[in-house]
């Protein structure tokens, strides 16, 4: 089970999200671990050793509001022509709306 938190300015611990599967927040794993979220959850409902957790890169990763995207579409290229950089795009029509978090 995956808990997305966040922490209000007033220290306030706020629940945002449950989810019974990795969280894409955690996509950068994919790329820097040696074994990413989603295979160690397999591994782990199958009751197999669990893999390396070691970075193997340097790793990060911005989450952006889908309402900055609310009525275009992001521009991708900019991104996508850094060599190292990973881009993971959820367009989510219902998390798009104003107020909604993309996650």
């Amino acid at each position: 089970m995956c808990v997305e938190m966040f922490l209000s300015r007033d220290a306030q611990l706020l629940i945002n999200d449950l989810a019974p599967q990795p969280h894409n927040p955690g996509q950068l794993t994919i790329d820097a671990q040696v074994t990413c979220q989603f295979e160690q959850q397999v591994r782990a409902v199958c009751g197999l050793p669990l893999g390396s957790t070691r970075q193997h890169c340097p790793a990060a990763m911005a989450n952006l509001l889908g309402i900055l995207w609310q009525n275009q579409s992001p521009a991708r290229e900019p991104v996508a022509s850094m060599e190292e950089v990973k881009l993971h795009l959820y367009e989510d029509a219902i998390l798009m709306q104003v107020g909604k978090w993309d996650t």
